[in-house]
């Protein structure tokens, strides 16, 4: 039966048009660019091997970090926070407190 539709011409145009609309339909919103990090934490010279290749976290200021060596950034007596990995990696505001990461993100 289904077969015999679509070899109608008028029947083949449906199955093209419902097709083109279920694609349509099954396309969820545009893309938006995921950002990850990677790092060789065993010291093999290559980041390709297991834990060593992360997806970027969003904080809360909207900002990428990379969750591979994370550490929690150390309030100082007037409320700024330092990173205790070193002042050239910044802390970003996360739930639980500010955090920062020695790794950076990339498209």
């Amino acid at each position: 039966m289904i077969a015999r539709w679509l070899l109608l011409p008028r029947g083949a145009a449906h199955a093209v048009l419902f097709g083109w609309a279920l694609v349509a339909a099954c396309q969820a919103q545009p893309a938006s660019a995921q950002q990850m990090c990677a790092a060789d934490l065993n010291g093999n010279g290559d980041a390709a091997d297991a834990g060593e290749m992360a997806y970027c976290t969003i904080t809360s200021s909207g900002q990428y970090q990379c969750p591979l060596e994370e550490t929690a950034c150390v309030a100082a007596p007037s409320g700024d926070y330092s990173c205790p990995l070193g002042s050239q990696f910044a802390c970003l505001p996360k739930n639980g407190g500010a955090t920062c990461s020695p790794h950076a993100c990339a498209d």
